[in-house]
């Protein structure tokens, strides 16, 4: 089988799988690396958004763990029930950490949701469209529902 299409900012379908799986056998302690979309936004002079855009780091954790999910459906075994448990445990830190109640990893001091709530809904959904996978555009879909939804807790 021929190696699936890769958005440019994931890098190669190598590296994408190779992370995904390590992502999920050993979540990230500390910041992620910068991907591909990351290096882009900072060199091109962009001014959208507040710098230095933390919720990028959710939106590049929230995609591989979804990832993880999709991986997991096609493992067979323990090792299946493992990577979906590991998915969903990251996916619910992630909302934890940037869209849930106070305190927050990255913190906002005003009243009602961090304004990056919507940018990382914004970005799951364009990763989506761009998808060919069914399971991973319902997948990505689905979490930017939830990304939504936790910002009124």
């Amino acid at each position: 089988m021929a190696d699936p299409w890769v958005p440019p900012y994931f890098g190669s379908w190598d590296h994408l799988v190779a992370y995904v799986i390590q992502s999920a056998l050993h979540p990230p302690h500390g910041p992620l690396p910068r991907t591909h979309l990351e290096a882009a936004h900072h060199t091109s002079g962009s001014a959208q958004g507040p710098s230095p855009d933390p919720w990028r780091q959710a939106v590049s954790a929230l995609v591989a763990a979804v990832n993880v999910q999709q991986l997991a459906a096609t493992v067979e075994g323990p090792m299946r029930g493992q990577l979906e448990r590991s998915a969903s445990a990251s996916i619910a830190q992630v909302l934890d950490d940037y869209c849930g109640t106070p305190p927050r990893k990255v913190p906002w001091p005003y009243p009602g949701p961090p304004p990056w709530n919507f940018a990382i809904a914004s970005e799951l959904n364009a990763i989506a469209n761009m998808v060919t996978t069914a399971g991973m555009r319902d997948g990505l879909q689905k979490v930017a529902g939830q990304v939504l939804q936790s910002g009124g807790r």
